[in-house]
């Protein structure tokens, strides 16, 4: 797999193709670009949208001519690859936008695959996060953590505007935060039903904050919501998109009291 939108444009065309050494400063020896690596295979290109336009152009000639020609060298290499190219912005509208290159949309999208948004096969929430436990435990070399029934319950709720990408750090912001190895509704961001704005789940560029900055933050809003309400509880717990159980718990966690 190759991420389009992971290398800066100076980058990615010695990325694909490859270099020779001496082809620019710091190219001490002769490099393969994906493309040759991946030469009788499939090469998946991520964030295909996001390539750059000089990228585009290279792209469509290899796509064409099944051939590459690594950066700094006179031969060209001949290559049989498969390629699949993901993106989570629609290519057609990108086309009409100007920022994508229409020869090249159509080279690429001989055989259409849509897929789901999150919020559209939920039935596949609990085995992702399933899968997100297990690659944390390993990631973090510690046991495996679990969510309880009520927070699944809670997740299974959410339109997830983010997909799987929102899902994977939400996830992973309850799990550092969490005191517990059960994951509860009282681990997660407190007001994660919506897309962007507030205090709603971190995106995917999002830094995993602190218990302590996390709590106060939070403590803030409860405060926000409650002088907003006039220190209705039951209504300010539903500003927040938090169970009227979770806010009261939280109430007393932090000394809310008037």
């Amino acid at each position: 797999m190759f991420n389009c939108g992971a290398f800066p444009e100076g980058l990615i065309e010695s990325e694909l193709f490859g270099h020779v050494r001496g082809a620019f400063t710091g190219a001490v020896r002769d490099k393969k670009g994906v493309f040759v690596e991946a030469d009788g295979g499939t090469l998946l290109l991520d964030e295909v949208g996001d390539m750059p336009p000089k990228m585009q152009t290279d792209l469509l000639r290899t796509l064409q001519e099944r051939k590459v020609r690594p950066l700094g060298s006179a031969k060209e290499l001949s290559i049989d690859v498969r390629v699949i190219a993901a993106t989570q912005a629609p290519l057609g509208e990108l086309v009409k936008a100007g920022r994508f290159r229409e020869d090249l949309y159509y080279r690429l999208s001989v055989v259409e695959i849509p897929i789901p948004t999150l919020r559209e096969r939920l039935d596949d929430l609990p085995l992702l996060v399933d899968h997100f436990l297990n690659a944390f435990a390993t990631r973090f070399a510690t046991g495996r953590k679990t969510v309880s029934r009520e927070a699944m319950r809670y997740l299974m709720t959410l339109p997830w505007p983010g997909n799987v990408r929102q899902l994977e750090h939400a996830i992973l912001n309850a799990w550092v935060l969490a005191e517990g190895d059960v994951l509860t509704p009282d681990d997660f961001n407190p007001a994660m039903g919506g897309g962007g704005g507030g205090g709603g789940l971190p995106t995917a560029t999002s830094a995993v904050p602190s218990r302590a900055l996390f709590e106060s933050n939070e403590r803030e809003k409860m405060l926000d919501a409650l002088h907003q309400v006039k220190w209705n509880k039951t209504k300010a717990a539903h500003v927040l998109g938090m169970p009227r159980r979770t806010f009261y718990r939280k109430l007393e966690r932090y000394g809310i009291d008037r």
